[in-house]
């Protein structure tokens, strides 16, 4: 088998294009399983499955119990890959920066990038003019420029010497049109270019070299000129030192950067509230006044439409959201709301006119959905109630529709009722979220909330599932408010602009729409340690001097592994590591070297899926949680009074064992201690960086170790780490959507996946080998022509032979290896084998079990 061309002797037919998630299976699979599991990653081990290619990261290892490993030629690149999103394979970024326009900017440093050739690379979107994307100034004279100047025109100029010389070029277009965008402005010898969404927009002669570093910022006119800041989200800023081709600037436009690329300088993703330069340059960006975040998908920038990164998530007790009046039910109208609850008898939404309820949308005490239309306000009840209850924690959409005397409820586009007798109200009606009104502090949701919508229409059933899982422009025809609650926020995105005010302090929760079995959003990657010479120095951390909390997520399948290391002076203050015996141990030594205080979990956690690890120190007190779960307390410790050498992935920064083999992610640092319950609220979720009493903070994502938190230690990673899918909620088994797809390029690039025995209609068994004993296997069957297929044994000195059932189960012994099956003898030998078994098998069942003792025996 092959896969990207016409044979593994025939260079010819190459695929040109991403290959992910190829499987063979070992029965007929019907249209109902396909359908099924087309878009889930497996586990490897699913009945009937004889071999399994992710194609992730690069790789061609077949994670299935046929273990043929494919062997890549050429050079493949990835892609992203996410099989829910199949229409474009595309992984969204968590966020982009929002500048405010007023006084948000970033303060990138001095970037020595134009001496010579160079490209610049800019995502916006902007629905101003006289924004500055990027400027650059030499001693306060500006030599380099992006803006989007008064007429909406992206502006990019190159001066040099600074102040002098301008070569400038202007858009014949204008792009503040709010929606994103891409610019490229390349400095080639004497000339300039400037692209707009991967097309040329303009071309001027006559550059020059700058004989400095340049200071350059990002959303305002320089460092020193606080004017034309620029209001609206930047993303992906990146500094190149060549001039890059148009064909080179629209292949990687779409792509997120490892920050490894040849000829790559700076590199600021600007996710997550973060302005780290993940690039070899180091220049990490200051924030500069209070940006936002927004959602970013870089694939879909005809309209910016991106899938929510968060949903309001309210407390149950004092949170909801005053909406306003809106006045919206004086005809036909639809209401719409993404909810998740396990708590009956509490309010959606509520709608009241001087007090007296007209609309009602809640989860009753049975936990059904009710939808109640009151005309006049408090009379008149037309009622509908759910046959199902929905507040089984998950996530679920609720359409409440008046389409003249009826009304109709939907559950997740599905019909749920229906009833007649609505009336027209004639005033505006005070819309609450949350609660059971504008003046009524009872019935609180206690749960996420997401994309509220109100249109002046009846909607239908097919628009309400064609529009229930897509994020809206606010424009759309017919709708009167939208309130996606997206980063902690309530505007009104819509053209009613009712912005909500929040009351109480709800806090947020990752929400995907097309996943709307749990609404959680996945991190994208964690940092993979190789376990040999792989480790991220975190630099000095002083945070030991009272109570603290630290956390990090790891998964490993090894033992005496160090997650996390702490040293003053070389000698060991803190350590959080896997022993011998794979439990988890934590200790506190102060002063450090003496003083020994330690907890070990009783159960052992290196079985290669995800955990969570929380130690706690509270006083003289320690306490160690696994996976959000009390693992052993002790007593006894005392303060630091100096800072403390953190490194993750061994025994110490100058310590070069105990290197951890596998993933880590989200390791985070808190100058208090944490209780049981702060601890797995926040455990699964992704934090900005701004909570209270948090001191650094690595995701760990995307192959960096920048701390978004206020610490600001980024971390210096050693080796050559990989990466691998990471969601904090399926931590059950790590079981991950693909991030990366194989990417071939049509011309040499193919995957030789050796010789798989799938097609005979006989299903192979791994009965009696203990993983990962066997990687490849030779079966012999009851047939004049046994299959075989072969690899190596865990044991040098032994192969395994697993038979087909016959009259007895099946069953599965080893034999000697003799000194001489090596290459291609290996194969003879072997199939000589599979002939002898095989007659034996086929002349009686008396011989097959003859055979079979002799293979105990030996």
């Amino acid at each position: 088998m092959v896969l990207g061309r016409l044979g593994v002797a025939r260079s010819e037919r190459y695929f040109g294009g991403p290959l992910a998630e190829i499987r063979i299976w070992s029965k007929a699979r019907t249209q109902s399983e396909i359908q099924a599991d087309m878009t889930r990653t497996l586990t490897g081990s699913e009945p009937n499955l004889l071999s399994y290619w992710p194609l992730t990261e690069g790789s061609a290892a077949d994670i299935g119990p046929g273990g043929s490993h494919g062997q890549i030629h050429g050079n493949p690149g990835t892609v992203p890959f996410d099989k829910v999103r199949i229409q474009t394979g595309e992984m969204p970024l968590l966020t982009a920066l929002k500048l405010d326009g007023q006084d948000d900017y970033v303060d990138l440093g001095g970037i020595d990038f134009a001496r010579g050739d160079y490209t610049l690379e800019a995502w916006f979107a902007t629905a101003g003019s006289y924004e500055d994307v990027l400027a650059g100034t030499v001693a306060g004279t500006h030599g380099v420029l992006l803006e989007i100047n008064k007429a909406g025109q992206v502006r990019y100029f190159h001066r040099a010497p600074p102040g002098t010389n301008n070569i400038e070029i202007l858009s014949e277009t204008a792009f503040n049109d709010g929606e994103w965008h891409h610019a490229a402005c390349v400095r080639s010898g004497a000339d300039i270019f400037l692209y707009v969404d991967g097309e040329p927009a303009g071309r001027n002669s006559g550059a020059k070299d700058f004989d400095k570093a340049i200071d350059m910022v990002l959303g305002r006119l320089g460092v020193a000129r606080s004017e034309r800041y620029f209001g609206g989200p930047l993303a992906e800023i990146r500094i190149w030192s060549k001039a890059r081709t148009q064909s080179e600037i629209q292949a990687d436009m779409t792509r997120t950067l490892t920050g490894s690329e040849p000829n790559l300088l700076s590199y600021w993703p600007l996710t997550e509230g973060s302005a780290a330069d993940i690039g070899p340059g180091g220049s990490h960006g200051q924030i500069h006044g209070n940006p936002g975040t927004v959602p970013f998908d870089k694939v879909r920038i005809q309209t910016g439409e991106m899938p929510l990164l968060t949903a309001l998530k309210l407390d149950g007790q004092d949170d909801y959201v005053d909406l306003g009046g809106i006045d919206f039910a004086r005809g036909d109208y639809t209401v719409e709301a993404w909810f998740a609850t396990a708590g009956s008898y509490e309010d959606v939404l509520a709608g009241t006119v001087a007090g007296t309820h007209g609309v009602l949308l809640e989860i009753n005490k049975a936990g059904q959905v009710r939808y109640f239309h009151r005309a006049p306000p408090g009379t008149n009840n037309i009622e509908i109630r759910s046959e199902t209850a929905f507040n089984d924690g998950e996530w679920h959409h609720a359409a409440c529709v008046r389409s003249g005397a009826d009304i109709f409820l939907y559950v997740d586009g599905e019909p749920a009722g229906r009833n007649s007798g609505a009336k027209d109200f004639d005033k505006a009606i005070d819309m609450v979220l949350g609660r059971l009104g504008v003046a009524r502090s009872e019935r609180y949701f206690g749960g996420p909330l997401a994309e509220i919508r109100i249109w002046s229409k009846a909607r239908t059933q097919s628009e309400i599932q064609a529009d229930m899982t897509r994020t809206l422009t606010g424009s759309e025809p017919n709708l009167l408010s939208y309130w996606p609650l997206t980063e902690g926020s309530a505007a009104d995105i819509g053209p009613g602009g009712s912005h909500g005010q929040i009351h109480g302090n709800p806090g947020t929760v990752p929400f995907d729409k097309v996943r709307i079995q749990t609404g959680e959003m996945p991190l994208l990657t964690a940092l993979k340690l190789d376990g040999q010479d792989d480790y991220v120095d975190l630099g000095g951390i002083d945070f030991a001097r009272g109570d603290y909390t630290v956390e990090a997520w790891f998964a490993t399948a090894g033992s005496y592994e160090d997650i996390l290391a702490g040293t003053v002076a070389g000698t060991h203050g803190v350590l959080v590591e896997i022993n011998k015996s794979g439990q988890v141990r934590y200790f506190h030594r102060s002063p450090p070297g003496t003083n020994n205080i330690e907890i070990r979990s009783e159960t052992a956690f290196n079985d290669g899926e995800w955990h969570h690890a929380a130690c706690v120190r509270s006083g003289a007190d320690i306490f160690l949680y696994v996976d959000g779960e009390p693992a052993g307390r002790n007593s006894g410790a005392k303060d630091f009074d100096k800072a403390i050498d953190m490194v993750l992935g061994r025994l110490g920064a100058a310590r070069s064992e105990r290197y951890f083999g596998g993933p880590l992610a989200e390791i985070r640092i808190w100058g208090k201690a944490r209780s049981q319950s702060e601890i797995r609220a926040d455990m699964t979720r992704t934090l900005t960086g701004s909570e209270p009493n948090l001191l650094s903070y690595w995701p760990l994502t995307e192959g960096s170790a920048a701390d978004i938190g206020p610490g600001g230690s980024h971390g210096q990673i050693h080796g050559n780490p990989g990466t691998v899918p990471f969601d904090k909620v399926r931590i059950q088994t790590g079981e991950m959507p693909l991030l990366t797809a194989l990417k071939l390029d049509g011309q040499d690039d193919y995957v030789d996946l050796g010789g798989i025995d799938f097609a005979r209609g006989i299903t192979l068994s791994r009965h009696g080998l203990p993983p990962p004993a066997v990687t490849r296997m030779f079966s012999l069957a009851r047939s004049p022509a046994p299959t075989a297929s072969f690899s190596k044994s865990t044991k040098p000195d032994r192969c395994a032979i697993f038979t087909a059932p016959l009259r007895e189960p099946t069953t599965s012994r080893s034999v000697p290896k003799p000194p001489s099956m090596t290459g291609s003898g290996t194969m003879r030998h072997v199939s000589e084998a599979a002939r002898t078994y095989s007659s034996m098998l086929t002349a009686s069942p008396q011989a097959g079990t003859r055979a079979r003792r002799t293979l105990t025996r030996q």
